[in-house]
């Protein structure tokens, strides 16, 4: 634990000591003299000092001493030690070339309070008098004050819950010639003992508000008095097809819907060694030349908050960003119109917004989440168009456990390498031999591998291609099955891919299979302890049992929302029903996203 300590017990003596200053006495001349308090018991060193180490110096009287006799923990006060009291506090805007507070509101506080610990607190307080008028003209004015108690405040702190108690007066020794001792001296010393209830309290969290700059608006009908979702909440029932060439993202946009495709959007780079060395493959996220990847946009979750596709916001400009790994840039209106506007611009444009680098936050609503993605975010030097955000993991979505059969459970949502099966050798990576792979190690594959892929998806197939993204070389056959019936097809060599064209044109929407044969004995590297050839498609996750490779994720076999981890590179990626992809990623439109400062 680390080291605190606030001075709470030394607060609650400086009030008892404040509570008995303002008692006076008048001499025998009528003059008025204040009586001093300190906080001691007098003891015979003290008297000592007091007298200047002399016997013919008395102590001065009168006096009264203040002093702890005992501190206890008061067991019928205790209650839930882990409660938390949350209050929400704002501060007027401090001017400091004024040096005033303006009428403005300034920064917004979250205070967590723990409970504090209730203990009793037991004082004296001792009266020195050197004749009985002083000493009646002192206790008088203590006496009608406790009517049995006396309120104490000790802080004027708004948050503070236990600044006030009470001081309870619990017995009265009139008279004690014991102290000091001896026959020197005829100072009389009254004992008053007094008792107070006390708070000891843990350190408070105090979090900083922040300004929301994206607001939901429009929720609340004021004519009916009801909260309408309509528009927040879409009917998901079909999927719309859309024939153009279009980029999908993560979070069910649509982008570029009638132009060509030039690219990937949110396309990242992937490691496939054990150093960390990185390498980009084009067809990771999308490849613009497939006409066999999906042509329908995604629908949205009727789980989320959102539409992500038309929200109802309030939001600067009405701009998007394009998120790629660690940065943000701002769009205009899904046109991928990048560096027209500086993110300083979108700050300022808020009154009460500050700027807070490594604090100021982003926030990212998805479709298929409850809570949005969290990061702190800076300004990038020297590129104001680009912001540079550290994600807070907690707040990424959870991965999916994918049991196996070697893998331990803890790492079930997680993998180790992303990889291109045709350049990595998994026993040179690891050792020289099969035994030398860890068991439960669990790769992603960018390419099939072995002697059969077999894929399935719904499409629309323009011109009856199937482009399979496979070399033409290893493949010596195929089958093509529509809505569950095998039909006829032709191979053809394009661009040295393997390319089918069906006879017959196939239905709109139509279920399309098709299973490749590759050439038989394949790669070495990847066969068991038995030599048994071994096959898997691209975007599978296969795993090392200590005997063979097992595939443990069928991309061809799910259409589901799928999350892993690569452990290499710490970073999450997504797939969604086709593709991988990082998770965070892609294009995010107005009301999708909103800035904490």
């Amino acid at each position: 634990m680390q080291f605190f300590y606030d001075g709470q017990i030394r607060r609650y003596i400086s009030q008892i000591i404040r509570a008995f200053s303002f008692v006076s006495y008048q001499d025998s001349e009528g003059n008025l003299t204040q009586v001093p308090v300190m906080y001691g018991d007098l003891t015979r060193q003290v008297a000592n000092i007091m007298r200047d180490n002399s016997e013919n110096k008395m102590p001065s009287a009168p006096r009264m001493a203040v002093y702890i006799t005992g501190l206890e923990m008061d067991r019928t006060r205790l209650s839930d030690s882990s409660f938390v009291s949350k209050v929400s506090v704002r501060e007027r805007e401090y001017n400091y070339d004024t040096n005033a507070y303006t009428t403005a509101q300034g920064n917004g506080y979250t205070v967590e309070r723990l409970h504090p610990t209730p203990y009793n607190l037991s004082v004296n307080v001792d009266l020195w008098s050197t004749n009985t008028e002083q000493k009646l003209q002192i206790m008088e004015q203590i006496l009608m004050v406790f009517n049995p108690d006396l309120e104490l405040q000790t802080s004027d702190n708004y948050v503070d819950w236990t600044s006030l108690t009470v001081l309870n007066m619990d017995s009265l020794t009139f008279s004690s010639r014991s102290i000091p001792t001896g026959t020197d001296t005829d100072i009389d010393v009254a004992t008053m003992a007094f008792t107070a209830p006390i708070y000891i309290s843990p350190p408070a969290k105090v979090k900083k508000l922040g300004v929301i700059t994206s607001i939901i608006t429009n929720v609340f009908n004021v004519d009916t008095g009801t909260v309408e979702l309509g528009g927040f909440n879409p009917d998901t029932g079909t999927d719309v097809t859309n024939t153009e060439d279009i980029t999908i993202l993560p979070d069910g946009s649509v982008i570029n819907a009638g132009q060509t495709n030039t690219g990937a959007q949110g396309q990242t780079a992937v490691t496939n060694d054990l150093s960390g060395n990185t390498q980009t493959y084009d067809d990771v996220i999308v490849d613009p030349d497939d006409d066999t990847r999906p042509r329908n946009t995604f629908g949205i979750s009727s789980d989320a908050a959102v539409s992500v596709k038309s929200p109802v916001v309030t939001t600067y400009r009405n701009f998007d960003i394009i998120v790629e790994d660690e940065t943000a840039r701002l769009a205009i209106n899904k046109q991928l119109r990048i560096g027209d506007i500086t993110w300083e611009h979108v700050i300022e444009s808020e009154e009460f917004a500050t700027y807070q680098p490594g604090i100021s936050q982003i926030r990212l609503k998805r479709a298929e989440l409850i809570n949005p993605v969290v990061g702190t975010f800076v300004i990038k030097d020297g590129d104001k168009f680009t912001l540079e955000i550290d994600w807070d993991i907690d707040t990424l979505p959870q991965d999916t456990l994918i049991p196996g059969p070697a893998r331990s459970a803890s790492l079930e949502g997680t993998l180790d390498y992303i990889i291109n099966p045709r350049t990595f050798h998994p026993i040179k990576t690891f050792g020289t031999t099969l035994a030398d792979i860890p068991n439960g190690t669990r790769l992603l594959m960018l390419a099939p591998i072995g002697g059969k892929v077999e894929r399935r998806q719904t499409f629309t197939l323009p011109d009856n291609i199937i482009n399979t993204d496979t070399d033409f070389d290893i493949v010596y056959g195929h089958d093509v099955f529509v809505n569950g019936t095998k039909v006829t097809s032709t191979a053809i060599n394009r661009d040295d891919k393997y390319t089918i064209k069906l006879d017959n044109t196939a239905p709109d929407n139509a279920k399309i299979r098709y299973v490749l044969h590759m050439n038989h004995d394949g790669a070495d590297a990847w066969k068991g302890t038995g030599g048994e050839d071994f096959i898997a498609d691209h975007y599978d996750i296969v795993e090392w049992d200590g005997n063979n490779w097992n595939i443990v994720f069928d991309a061809s076999e799910t259409d589901d929302i799928v999350y892993s981890t690569n452990l290499t590179t710490n970073k999450q990626y997504y797939f969604n029903g086709y593709f991988w992809q990082r998770s965070i990623d892609g294009y995010y439109s107005n009301g999708t996203w909103d800035l904490v400062l």
